[in-house]
């Protein structure tokens, strides 16, 4: 039984390892983002209002030259929020070519990142997501 809050300092966060850490390979998985309907983001801006993904294989072509080079097998894919269609793409194409590396990435919360596709991204070595949510009142919501 819980006797007092606990202060966020005196609890250890798994994501705060993950920037210090090791090291992280940064990739992009696209320019921009594939949402781009953020109320909070400048959608005006190149890098997030143009958006133009990947192919799955000339990121995992890059991620196995990376790792030749550096001999890390730790990824970051740095984008604002991943595009879970191409992040299955990737995921598929790491798994057949049996690499073996880990990786994480920034994703918006939505309902295209199902069990299965969770179950795949760990297969793939997915490690951890760090997730973003505009709002969570349907009230807001539906203002915005």
């Amino acid at each position: 039984l819980l006797t007092h809050y606990i202060s966020v300092i005196e609890v250890a966060n798994p994501m705060h390892s993950l920037w210090s850490d090791g090291r992280w390979n940064k990739l992009t998985m696209a320019h921009g983002c594939y949402w781009g309907k953020c109320t909070f983001c400048d959608i005006s801006l190149d890098y997030i209002g143009h958006y133009e993904p990947i192919a799955a294989s000339i990121l995992v072509d890059r991620m196995e030259a990376i790792l030749a080079q550096t001999n890390e097998r730790g990824f970051h894919f740095v984008d604002e929020a991943a595009p879970p269609a191409l992040m299955r793409e990737v995921a598929l194409e790491i798994l057949k070519r049996n690499l073996d590396v880990t990786w994480w990435t920034n994703i918006r919360f939505e309902k295209n990142f199902t069990r299965d596709l969770c179950i795949l991204l760990k297969a793939s070595g997915g490690i951890a997501v760090s997730g973003g949510l505009e709002v969570a009142s349907i009230r807001i919501i539906n203002f915005i």
